[in-house]
């Protein structure tokens, strides 16, 4: 049995992040506000909004009026990203037709070889 890392197939990863019935998003890390590059179809569903709509837009837009967010909730968010903790959330969202939504919210963080933060995951 070898202790070798296997090699990972990206098209099938691709594959299983567009049918994962998981709300997913991939973000920018690396360019300011950090961007979306990435929603799956699960996402498209769920917010009512496509992915050419909020692709190269911050995800916050999906909070809708900031002033009736739980801050305690933003707050940790803003620190596990500073951080590049994992963490999960509970956030007020609102679909593209202004419907609002409890979000549970995971965020998972990717570095490259020599960890740098590139990009985030969100779930």
């Amino acid at each position: 049995m070898s202790n070798s890392t296997p090699t990972v197939d990206v098209a099938l990863l691709s594959a299983g992040f567009h049918a994962s019935i998981l709300s997913t998003v991939v973000v920018d890390a690396r360019t300011e506000d950090h961007p979306l590059i990435y929603v799956n179809p699960a996402f498209e569903q769920l917010t009512g909004y496509a992915a050419a709509d909020v692709l190269g837009r911050n995800c916050r837009f999906l909070q809708g009026d900031r002033n009736q967010q739980d801050q305690t909730q933003r707050r940790n968010l803003r620190e596990a990203i500073a951080a590049e903790q994992p963490v999960t959330v509970v956030l007020r969202n609102h679909r593209r037709d202004g419907t609002p939504f409890l979000c549970e919210l995971t965020l998972r963080f990717v570095q490259d070889a020599s960890g740098t933060l590139t990009h985030i995951l969100g779930f």
